[in-house]
């Protein structure tokens, strides 16, 4: 039993992120705590010179997501504590992922795999060593987000292979 943290802009939410959610449910064990942290506007106006849904939008949806994963997950007997939060809830505007390592203290901190630790800001290394945060990149998210925007940007539409296909490659 665990507490695994995900964040992230989810802008927009998508199949990636529901694979991130499940991965982290895997991760937490029968009984653990899921918790989403979502990023602020401003936090996507500087990583994407944009922001297509406001952090409430993007905050409700992730929490319907995490409401049908937790309702289908106590349909099998096991039951996960998730909360999604809005990431001025725990840290200040502007702030990095370390401050909410830091307030929240979870046992895993899991990204998707379009990251890797290199990628993390200093301040998220750093809380994660300090506190003895595990740091985990296994979720096997396939249409995350950039990859999505490249895709609509480049004008290619439709999807070229079935979910099963993508879980699979």
């Amino acid at each position: 039993m665990s507490h695994v943290l995900v964040s992230g802009g989810f802008d927009p939410p998508h199949y990636g992120h529901y694979i991130l959610l499940m991965r982290a449910c895997q991760l937490a064990g029968s009984g653990g705590q899921v918790t989403v942290a979502v990023m602020s506007d401003e936090w996507l106006v500087r990583k994407n010179g944009y922001v297509a849904m406001t952090v409430l939008h993007r905050a409700s949806m992730m929490g319907a997501m995490a409401a049908g994963i937790s309702r289908g997950l106590a349909s099998q007997g096991l039951t996960k504590v998730m909360s999604v939060i809005d990431i001025h809830q725990v840290a200040p505007p502007y702030s990095d992922m370390g401050a909410v390592l830091t307030e929240l203290g979870p046992d895993i901190f899991l990204n998707g795999n379009d990251y890797s630790e290199t990628m993390l800001p200093e301040a998220e290394r750093l809380a994660a060593r300090d506190m003895d945060i595990k740091l985990d990149f296994s979720a096997q998210t396939p249409d995350h987000s950039a990859a999505l925007r490249r895709r609509i940007i480049a004008g290619e539409h439709g999807v070229k292979s079935s979910p099963a296909q993508r879980l699979t490659s």
